[in-house]
């Protein structure tokens, strides 16, 4: 069957980067993807959700992120109600959420990339009173919404975020084993970020996450799709861009403070990042 691409311009845009369906019996019998992130709670019934290559069951409860270009759909459902929140991550402050917000990249990054590897073991499954306490934020924000009173949208946003640290902090309480697994790589990359200045290496990483350097280089590049290393110097060229801002430091010295003991590497690898040199980029800030 033909694949429908859906691209949410009918829902989404840079100013309202937000919606939210509730589907009820949502048999969806032709695969679908899209552009957006899709956030799906199960309120009630039961059904497949089914990809190209794996089906999973569903029930109340269940909670997981759809990541933009994966094709899925629904099938066998028996009174099956759902949330679908849709939502442009690049218009949305997710960067708060990079460091200091154990769960966060464990369930919206790190467990749809391994959804195939652990079989829908590692997603998360809110009891009663969990789910009501997600269904009470996703009314709030369906409320303000259709109310559009004065601010609405920063409000809609504010209240989405909530649900997103909500949602992070259940995830970082969880006790599956592969959820685990990732709550604990979501502690180590906000490490690498947090101190990616520092001489980290590929031996200290390991240990600090009790794996073998080998299983946890294939963790990494199953989980986030490179190498500890190569993350590692996205997060230093990172941190350059914004030290870059800073004209009274010098282009060996922003090296230096990012972690980079040569800045003739420094500037290979900013460039590979960026397609500019540090020294064009600053410009360009100018």
């Amino acid at each position: 069957m033909a694949e429908i691409v859906d691209n949410g311009e009918r829902w989404l845009s840079r100013g309202r980067p937000i919606h939210i369906f509730e589907h009820r019996e949502g048999s969806t019998p032709n695969p679908h993807s899209h552009r957006f992130d899709e956030l799906v709670v199960v309120l009630g019934g039961r059904g497949e959700h089914v990809t190209d290559t794996e089906r999973y069951a569903l029930e109340a409860g269940d909670a997981f992120v759809v990541a933009p270009g994966n094709s899925h759909h629904y099938e066998d459902v028996s009174g099956l109600v759902i949330y679908n929140i849709l939502y442009y991550k690049e218009y949305l402050p997710f960067g708060l959420f990079e460091e200091g917000l154990p769960g966060y990249q464990a369930f919206f990054e790190l467990e749809p990339a391994m959804r195939a590897a652990h079989g829908f073991s590692s997603h998360l499954r809110l009891g009663t009173e969990r789910l009501g306490k997600v269904v009470e934020l996703v009314e709030s924000i369906r409320l303000e919404a259709a109310a559009r009173q004065p601010g609405y949208w920063p409000m809609v946003v504010a209240k989405f975020l909530e649900l997103v640290v909500h949602l992070s902090r259940q995830y970082a309480l969880g006790d599956s084993p592969k959820g685990r697994e990732l709550v604990n790589l979501d502690a180590l990359l906000a490490h690498m970020r947090r101190h990616c200045e520092r001489p980290l290496t590929l031996d200290g990483l390991a240990e600090r996450s009790g794996m073998s350097k080998s299983s946890l280089n294939r963790l990494f590049l199953k989980a986030v799709g490179k190498s500890p290393v190569d993350r590692l110097i996205e997060f230093r060229v990172e941190r350059a861009k914004a030290l870059l801002e800073d004209l009274s430091l010098n282009i060996g010295e922003v090296a230096a403070r990012c972690g980079f003991e040569d800045s003739n590497y420094f500037s290979r690898r900013f460039r590979l990042s960026t397609g500019l040199s540090p020294r064009t980029y600053r410009g360009r800030l100018r």
